[in-house]
């Protein structure tokens, strides 16, 4: 965080003295894109990660992968479009949602949003149900459903 507002103020004082100075126009043009680049590449040297962590699926189908290597049929209940569509991209594979009554008939990994095995649990009607891990950046649970 200091080192982000010692550059805004290094870059403003630049800005500044360039405006003052004769040759100012052309000077600022080339201020300004040194601030430019350097926002850009705080934001993606400091951002990215967490962005990352927090909303890309893939994490979360590295997770799934390393339970079990084969492929195997993935639902969803109560998740965001974003982790929907990433992990049908990153498991290469469709996923299916309780929501829409798509429930498989067959063993199946289930992602569901933290705290909401009350719900989904009803819909499986008795099948055996067992919690496998919890992955706190995205608020989400997986569970294994079988027969």
């Amino acid at each position: 965080m200091y080192v982000a507002a010692s550059a805004g103020v290094v870059l403003g004082l630049g800005i500044a003295i360039a405006t003052a100075v004769k040759s100012g126009p052309r000077l600022v043009r080339s201020a300004t894109m040194i601030a430019v680049i350097v926002s850009v590449a705080a934001v993606i040297r400091f951002a990215a990660p967490v962005v990352d962590a927090t909303r890309s699926a893939r994490g979360v189908a590295e997770t799934i992968q390393a339970f079990s290597r084969e492929r195997v049929p993935v639902a969803l209940y109560h998740v965001g479009r974003v982790e929907e569509y990433g992990l049908e991209f990153y498991l290469n594979c469709p996923t299916q949602k309780y929501e829409e009554g798509q429930v498989p008939e067959d063993p199946h990994l289930l992602v569901a949003m933290s705290n909401a095995d009350s719900g989904f649990k009803s819909i499986l009607d008795g099948r055996k149900v067992s919690y496998l891990t919890t992955i706190p950046a995205q608020k989400l649970e997986l569970y294994w459903v079988g027969k």
